[in-house]
């Protein structure tokens, strides 16, 4: 029985002291709703992060399609650079064989000078025989 006693004194202490102690352990309803509220906004702020880091991912991903884009135009604008001073070139030699073949096919003046007195040699000549 006096075990018993012991027990009940014990437990009966431990109770109240507990008691005593709880509004130390314990929050106030003011404190536990800023408590909740400030983990649902962690929870929040969680989430967001996890966004921006999405959407961070995608656009460096864009960035760097966009580097590629930009080195791929580069390319492009050095092969159409190449192609127009090839194109200038051909330009260049038609234009020069145009010209040869111009003076090839113009007669000169001389050339016309002598013709010209020839043929009216070979009239004269014709005219005096016919005479």
């Amino acid at each position: 029985m006096r075990q018993k006693s012991v027990f009940l004194i014990l437990a009966i202490s431990l109770f109240v002291s507990s008691i005593a102690h709880a509004e130390e352990v314990c929050f106030s309803e003011a404190d536990a709703e800023a408590i909740v509220v400030d983990i649902e906004k962690g929870k929040n702020l969680a989430e967001q992060v996890d966004l921006y880091k999405q959407a961070n991912a995608e656009l460096a991903q864009q960035v760097k399609l966009l580097k590629e884009i930009g080195d791929l135009q580069k390319q492009q604008l050095e092969v159409s650079r190449t192609a127009i001073e090839q194109y200038k070139d051909i330009i260049k030699y038609q234009g020069e064989a145009f010209q040869q073949v111009l003076k090839e096919a113009k007669p000169s003046i001389l050339k016309c000078l002598i013709d010209a007195v020839g043929f009216i040699g070979i009239g004269a000549l014709v005219g005096i025989l016919v005479l």
